[in-house]
């Protein structure tokens, strides 16, 4: 993949980058999801299918309530799949996305974090890093920017990658000072450059 085209749906382009996602946990199947739509009382309302060469990920999209849409995302670029709500205002938004968990198996932002701490190997790190970025609250919470920054430090190169793309999901301008310092000193220069183009965008939501 072209690590210079950040990764965004559609209606991250439109409504910037600052978006709350929950991120499904693994045992989640298509076919559960839909059964638990339908139980929740969301509308179908259709399916964008994969076009890799255009850089779209598969998106199946319900209406939960007269103005929020939830968004179901399989992002190809984290290996994560999420739900996200657009329309009506943040408080609107916020409470439709409040009614999934415990209905829909999601990860929590404590299991999250957790998942970064205790990871033994690497590749699990690296993992659970992106997951963390993908899975970030919308304001800036002081534990997520110490897990993801350390992992910024880490000596396995997935590891260090996968934190200069978490700090590009979370897209809190508290990361602009380890981005600049990873563009800077980052011993891989491909991770150098990302970093570089990544704080660039931070906070252009704003």
């Amino acid at each position: 993949m072209n690590e210079e085209a950040a990764p965004m749906t559609e209606d991250q382009s439109a409504a910037g980058s600052a978006v709350r996602r929950l991120v499904l946990r693994d045992e989640v199947s298509i076919d559960e999801l839909r059964r638990r739509a339908e139980t929740l009382g969301w509308r179908y309302a259709g399916m964008i299918d994969r076009d890799p060469d255009q850089r779209i990920y598969r998106e199946m999209k319900w209406f939960a309530a007269d103005d929020v849409a939830v968004h179901y995302v399989e992002d190809e670029f984290a290996d994560e799949r999420f739900l996200m709500a657009a329309g009506g205002n943040l408080e609107e938004r916020n409470a439709v996305l409040g009614s999934i968990p415990g209905r829909v198996p999601v990860w929590s932002l404590e299991d999250l974090m957790y998942a970064v701490s205790s990871a033994a190997y690497p590749a699990g790190r690296a993992r659970a890093v992106m997951r963390l970025g993908v899975g970030s609250p919308l304001n800036v919470y002081p534990p997520v920017v110490t897990r993801i920054e350390r992992a910024a430090k880490d000596p396995d190169i997935r590891v260090r990658k996968s934190a200069v793309w978490a700090m590009a999901y979370s897209d809190w301008p508290e990361y602009r000072d380890v981005l600049e310092n990873v563009a800077a000193h980052d011993a891989d220069s491909q991770i150098a450059h990302s970093a570089s183009l990544i704080v660039q965008r931070l906070g252009e939501s704003e």
